[in-house]
């Protein structure tokens, strides 16, 4: 049996409990696990620490593997998450001086005067210019590096250890290797050194334990190889590339007028379904009566999405001041909460909630597409000479925009839209040590998930329910979202990561949807956006106009969601409670008049459940095509007794 089938072998015997083959696969993989965390911390001790870590944590998750060609990418994935867990407890990354980081290295490692062609290196001060240039890489470079060169994962694998898709994966890898390449020549090594210089480094950072995690001879040529489409992305958006296509755009809008236009942009911006994160900075115009400014500031906005645009977010907000001098106050919401920095009191705040706008308007996104963004300022009664729009006439993304609104602070605004130009570094938790940290969060938001229920009466007819729902992104992979929902023993509908169905209980005849279809319209706070924005840009979806005002108390906010073209339409009035970012209750309406209302409660704590929660299941063999998706008007849907038809 050659070398890769034994590994499958034992791969797939541990998967099935064979404590034998999970012992053995622990005593194989330390040493390359070893030799890729140091090669991303370069740090010895935690790497001792972390690879005990991460090998612990394999033994437990083992039999979670479901396909056993993955073993490496997802053993690589707990790795890094290991490391990124480390840093974020630490809040940053401590630096450490080119001198003594390299004097520790050579104390730890004695063998190198051993062997006569390193010591030669040694003498040339060459061992210490590739450390110290890779040293002051990024910790994801050298990961993507790392397990690229020198543990030869395909980009389809780096791509499932980072998350992301291939064409992500290649791009960090070029974006790595050229940042490699610069930190190189700043040590004064040629630039055709580099793969020389890479072998080396693997060579030193090669784990005692292993001879396998990079071959004597130099890194392959072909391992550096990216593509031209990840060359040019990689390329497109560097500062000073982004510095003259702005000074391009600008002219363009002077040279167009004050419209909306459709212009030319050279390199052609990524599709929608292409985008995974966003950076843009943009001032907002001062409402408030009297106020001797007239912009509330500069906010500049990161977006980064781990599975595309259509799915969850990571948001990172930073206020200026209108000229972008002074940094003030700043927002996060990533995988693992919300939070919020205060730098004039040095308080560090944690929030049930994720970020919203206190003037009530929605968020809108620059990957929003012109009609979506057209209808919102339809309804919220924006002018449209308020601001010019570029968009780049092959995808429809936004390139700039003009504020003309704040003439006294910052006259005639504008902002860049840089697409695909991040990694995940802008989302970490990386505030100040010394500060005070208040933790407002409830029990349920703490956990990370909780339970609900659902009771109401829609046209005369009982309605029970019940679901799990993750609070942040860290969470809906282990607890995802689902929903089971009885009306008065007529109707069961079910929606769960395997799809959604309804299904009429007189006679079992089932109409299958897909996955997700019945969330819309409640809260998916796991996505990134408050259920205010969520509900608001479902409705938006359908070109469903909305009114939103906040309780006498500002508790909740009100949002009525009506059709002002037509009489005696079905309106729907959400009760969401704005700090806990939750839906409360549904009232559905014809002509003002109530015909049924949906109210929901959260579980706080979740200690004597029991079997009351059962995630639902998907019927097996059901041959019938998927229905289209109703939209925000399923529940309109429900209580006219369309649903399912």
């Amino acid at each position: 049996m050659n070398s890769e089938n034994l590994w499958s072998v034992k791969v797939g015997q541990a998967c099935k409990g064979s404590e034998e083959s999970v012992n053995w696969l622990t005593q194989q993989a330390e040493g390359k696990v070893r030799a890729y965390i140091y090669r991303v911390t370069l740090d010895n001790d935690l790497s001792d620490d972390l690879t005990q870590e991460t090998l612990l944590q394999m033994i437990k998750s083992i039999r979670n593997l479901n396909e056993e060609e993955n073993f490496w990418p997802w053993l690589y994935r707990i790795a890094q998450s290991k490391v990124q867990e480390h840093y974020r407890s630490k809040k940053r990354e401590t630096a450490i001086a080119g001198d003594s980081f390299y004097k520790d290295f050579l104390s730890r490692r004695g063998d190198i005067y051993e062997d006569d062609s390193l010591r030669e290196l040694l003498k040339q001060d060459l061992l210490k210019k590739v450390m110290v240039a890779m040293k002051e890489l990024k910790q994801k470079q050298r990961a993507v590096l790392s397990l690229r060169c020198f543990d030869n994962l395909s980009y389809a694998e780096i791509a499932d250890t980072f998350d992301c898709n291939e064409v992500t994966a290649r791009i960090l890898f070029y974006r790595a290797r050229k940042a490699l390449r610069k930190k190189l020549s700043n040590h004064g090594i040629n630039k055709n050194l580099m793969i020389m210089s890479l072998g080396l480094f693997g060579r030193l950072t090669l784990s005692p334990e292993t001879s396998t995690s990079i071959p004597d001879g130099p890194v392959s040529k072909a391992s550096l190889k990216v593509g031209p489409v990840a060359t040019i992305l990689g390329n497109l958006f560097s500062k000073k590339t982004a510095a003259l296509l702005a000074a391009i755009i600008i002219l363009l809008i002077f040279l167009s007028g004050r419209n909306n236009q459709i212009v030319s942009f050279g390199p052609s911006l990524p599709q929608r379904n292409e985008i995974y994160s966003l950076h843009f900075t943009m001032n907002f115009q001062n409402n408030t009566p009297g106020a001797g400014s007239q912009s509330r500031g500069a906010y500049e906005q990161w977006f980064y999405f781990p599975e595309g645009v259509e799915g969850p977010m990571y948001m990172r907000m930073q206020r200026w001041d209108p000229n972008t001098g002074a940094k003030l106050c700043t927002w996060l919401n990533n995988e693992h909460g919300n939070y919020y920095y205060d730098p004039g009191s040095r308080t560090l705040y944690q929030w049930n909630r994720r970020i919203r706008w206190a003037s009530l308007k929605v968020r809108r996104l620059p990957s929003d597409s012109d009609e979506f963004a057209n209808f919102i300022s339809k309804v919220e009664g924006e002018l449209p000479v308020d601001t010019t729009y570029s968009r780049d006439e092959k995808t429809g993304m936004l390139i700039n925009s003009i504020d003309h609104r704040l003439t006294f602070n910052a006259p005639e605004y504008q902002t860049t839209y840089e697409y695909n130009t991040l990694d995940m570094e802008p989302f970490i938790n990386d505030f100040p040590f010394t500060l005070l940290e208040i933790d407002q969060r409830d029990q349920m938001h703490k956990r990370g998930w909780t339970y609900f229920n659902i009771e109401g009466e829609l046209d005369g007819k009982k309605i029970t329910g019940k679901g799990r729902i993750p609070f942040i992104y860290d969470t809906c992979k282990e607890y995802p979202a689902w929903l089971s929902i009885n009306v008065e023993n007529e109707l069961e509908i079910v929606d769960c990561n395997s799809g959604a169905y309804v299904r009429r209980i007189d006679n079992g005849d089932i109409t299958l949807y897909p996955a997700g279809t019945f969330f819309k319209g409640l809260l998916r706070p796991w996505t990134g956006l408050h259920t205010m924005d969520a509900v608001r840009r479902d409705a938006v979806e359908q070109r469903i106009w909305y009114f939103t005002e906040l309780s006498e108390d500002k508790s909740d906010a009100i949002i009525t969601l009506y059709n002002p073209d037509k009489e005696k339409s079905t309106d729907m009035v959400y009760t969401i409670d704005v700090e806990h970012d939750i839906v409360e209750e549904i009232l559905v309406t014809i002509d003002t008049d109530i015909i049924g209302s949906l109210k929901f409660s959260y579980l706080n704590n979740i200690d004597n459940v029991m079997n009351e929660f059962t995630e639902p299941v998907m019927p097996s063999n059901i041959n019938t095509d998927l229905q289209e998706l109703p939209g925000i008007l399923w529940i309109a849907d429900l209580s006219h007794g369309e649903l399912g038809k």
